[in-house]
């Protein structure tokens, strides 16, 4: 059992060092450090520059692969076959992404949660989603009660509650004024809903942990978040085309050089603006943000 387990651990290792030599073969240095970072949560390749542009400008989260990616690949999936075997196909998916992104604690938070609303979709039965995330942080600590010190698990765990517990509410205010274009709305009301959910439960943690916190992640994750996921699919597509028909690897090469190159660009310019993040040290600017988070708290009870 134990070799089964140590040549399972070879397999994952080859997949991921094939991933990062294909990327690093078919892009520039600068966009093959970020894609690196978006499928295998590689930063090693990502300049101090970027790291700082992205973490000022609120978007580490796509660089660091957390429950995020994990909605990528599931979306892909249910968009490319449909809910029903688009499900199917997305639950070995996801059970091999997890080790071959290196099964950070957020990771496998999403991960569980998925696989449990996926499980009840395929029986029929109904899931609730707070007990789905429960589970996978009882899950994750039985198996390492260290985890809770992870930051990623926080980050994660923090985002979550705050979508489950307000995100519903708040897409419905935002959406009722739009009522008779719900369509076109739908998607631009859904970012700014999970942006704001999620930042108003981990600002917190980021402040008490980086000493600041970013105040346009609303302006950044907006075109940065689906743009990500564009270019974690064809990232991810990109390695299997490396590895089975390498002559096409540059109709997936191209686009995503642009992609990159312009979530680069993003990050860095509004990263650049002034007043783009609140510091723990001054009191004033932590009691405005403060009364801000408290508002909008407010506004949605």
């Amino acid at each position: 059992r134990c070799l089964q387990i140590a040549a399972f651990n070879q397999f994952i290792q080859r997949i991921a060092r094939f991933c990062r030599s294909a990327v690093s073969a078919a892009l520039p240095e600068r966009e093959a450090g970020l894609l690196r970072g978006l499928l295998l949560g590689d930063r090693t390749e990502l300049s101090d520059d970027d790291t700082l542009s992205f973490r000022i400008a609120g978007l580490s989260h796509l660089v660091a692969v957390s429950g995020l990616h994990v909605g990528f690949l599931a979306a892909f999936c249910i968009f490319l076959l449909g809910k029903r075997w688009g499900t199917y196909l997305s639950l070995p998916l996801i059970l091999l992404f997890v080790p071959v992104a290196g099964a950070t604690p957020s990771v496998i938070r999403a991960a569980v949660m998925y696989l449990i609303a996926a499980a009840g979709f395929i029986l029929r039965r109904e899931t609730n989603a707070m007990i789905s995330l429960m589970a996978a942080l009882a899950l994750l600590l039985l198996c390492n009660p260290f985890a809770i010190f992870s930051l990623s698990l926080q980050l994660s765990f923090a985002a979550t509650l705050g979508l489950l517990l307000f995100a519903s509410t708040m897409q419905h205010r935002l959406s009722a004024p739009f009522a008779e274009c719900s369509r076109l709305t739908a998607v631009p009301v859904g970012a700014v809903t999970c942006t704001v959910c999620a930042s108003v439960f981990t600002l917190p943690i980021s402040l008490a942990t980086f000493g600041r916190a970013s105040l346009l992640s609303l302006i950044a994750n907006l075109p940065a978040a689906p743009l990500a996921g564009v270019c974690f699919v064809l990232g991810y597509l990109l390695c299997a085309v490396s590895a089975v028909f390498p002559a096409l690897v540059p109709l997936f090469a191209v686009p995503l050089r642009l992609l990159l190159r312009f979530l680069l660009i993003l990050a860095e310019r509004i990263a650049s603006l002034p007043f783009g993040s609140v510091d723990a040290t001054r009191s004033l600017s932590l009691a405005a943000l403060a009364l801000a988070g408290a508002a909008v708290l407010v506004w949605l009870t």
